[in-house]
């Protein structure tokens, strides 16, 4: 049970607190500091001094060591987290968006100019294309293949890839989407086609050949980490789903029919990755005793839990 005393304590921590902010709001920086370390003095463990107290100096280095103990103190407190980042540059705060507001739409045109990128094969000058069966870059005319890059010897490749969401949402690249449709004139027959937004990948509709674009609007987006590759190719996703088809008595012809004039492309799907710890407090009475001698007496604890790449889909279709 919470005495008297720790009643008192705890709302003075609180006035002190209170007062300290309004203080350093107004620019007082002085009172703020005074009245922020009583708090301290009272209840070291909470981080809400000394992240007002880093507001209250001007030297880096002081304001490094307020959010410092900060972080200390509380690991998951976002305000102290992204002040700390901004410090050591891991958030560009020429990026920075003001607290609540949103990105309309770019007054990007409808349409886009991009480039391409073309993959050709080093040896014979032919044109290549990923092979599913070998998991490699293999050249179409001569069969030269191209070995994929080694991901490292320890370690997921999402892992070592993975973004802290609190130094992303801050800034416009974490808001930004691509809005405008790419027009994209082919490396190798000079045909023009129209891509709608997002797109990255072309082959081209004339010769055949695999594109990757590039254009300006791509700089302000947040690129995918991780690609995970198709298992299987077209021939044989067309063979399953004849196989599929087949085994329905009840198929519709209509169906059967439309399949026919179908030819599948493959598809990539986006997800996030999500780490993150949840911290609950909870409180509640529990029964002591029994009959006339029951008694009811309060509880209260911090239950944490912990989860890493929780898969969260990008698509809602």
């Amino acid at each position: 049970m919470i005495g008297s005393s720790d009643l008192r304590r705890e709302r003075q921590f609180h006035e002190y607190l209170s007062d300290g902010i309004t203080a350093a709001k107004s620019g007082n920086y002085n009172l703020a500091q005074s009245l922020l370390n009583r708090a301290i003095m009272i209840n070291a463990m909470d981080a809400r001094p000394y992240i007002w107290l880093s507001v209250t100096t001007k030297d880096p280095k002081e304001q490094l060591e307020y959010l410092e103990k900060a972080v200390a103190v509380d690991p998951m407190n976002v305000a102290a987290r992204r002040g700390l980042a901004m410090l050591t540059g891991k958030i560009d705060v020429s990026r920075l968006m003001p607290e609540g507001e949103g990105l309309g739409p770019s007054q990007e045109g409808a349409e886009a100019l991009a480039q391409g990128q073309t993959f050709q094969c080093p040896r014979c000058g032919g044109r290549m294309a990923f092979s599913v069966t070998k998991g490699l870059m293999t050249c179409e005319y001569c069969g030269y293949s191209q070995e994929k890059a080694s991901s490292g010897a320890s370690g997921s490749v999402a892992d070592k890839n993975e973004k802290v969401l609190d130094f992303v949402m801050p800034t416009t690249r974490g808001h930004r989407w691509a809005e405008a449709q790419h027009r994209l004139s082919c490396e190798r027959c000079g045909a023009l086609s129209i891509l709608p937004p997002g797109q990255k990948s072309l082959q081209c509709a004339y010769c055949g050949s695999n594109q990757l674009v590039e254009s300006s609007e791509d700089v302000e987006l947040l690129d995918p980490q991780v690609i995970g590759l198709v298992k299987i190719d077209a021939a044989e996703a067309t063979r399953r789903v004849r196989q599929w088809l087949g085994r329905g008595l009840f198929t519709p012809d209509t169906l059967v029919r439309a399949w026919q004039q179908v030819r599948l492309h493959a598809a990539y799907y986006s997800f996030w990755t999500f780490d993150g710890t949840v911290e609950l407090n909870w409180s509640c009475e529990v029964a002591e005793g029994s009959g006339n001698s029951k008694r009811w007496t309060p509880r209260n604890g911090v239950e944490m839990r912990f989860f890493n790449d929780v898969l969260v889909s990008g698509v809602k279709s």
